[in-house]
């Protein structure tokens, strides 16, 4: 009777015994120098706001690039994707400077005003919110595409 096994080669068994262990040399040793306060790397505690972001942006990026690959297939939408993903991180900072500079102004002011006495986890919970609908408009498009498509 075979033992059972993950169909990986032993190299790559290997590999990840070595990452593994050079993280957990690297954790101790990290470790071990922060406690004398030096440190190879700063790090940050992870806030409401920036994990809001996080999630709201992979959620973004993948709502707009999963329909194309489901439309054009993966080889004929890395072009697609690749200007999109530029496009929206140029995109996204050129249009934070631009509502962060009409703030008192128009809608972005009265958004301003609206979400300035919510509490913190009110206004994650809504663009957690928007991020789920975004998703869920994307599966759908994606799933209509995807039906339509022939192979």
């Amino acid at each position: 009777m075979r033992k059972f096994e993950l169909p990986y080669d032993k190299k790559i068994k290997e590999l990840s015994k070595g990452m593994a262990l050079g993280s957990l040399i690297y954790f101790i040793l990290e470790l071990v120098l922060r406690s004398t306060g030096f440190s190879f790397i700063k790090t940050y505690p992870v806030t409401i706001e920036s994990f809001t972001g996080a999630v709201f942006a992979v959620s973004i990026m993948h709502s707009l690039c999963l329909p194309i690959i489901f439309k054009f297939g993966y080889t004929k939408s890395k072009v697609i994707n690749f200007v999109i993903f530029f496009a929206f991180f140029i995109g996204a900072s050129q249009l934070a400077n631009y509502i962060y500079a009409k703030r008192n102004t128009g809608f972005a002011g009265k958004a301003f005003a609206f979400f300035e006495n919510r509490p913190d986890y009110l206004i994650a919970l809504a663009v957690i919110a928007a991020a789920a609908l975004l998703v869920l408009i994307s599966f759908m498009i994606s799933l209509r595409v995807y039906k339509k498509r022939e192979f």
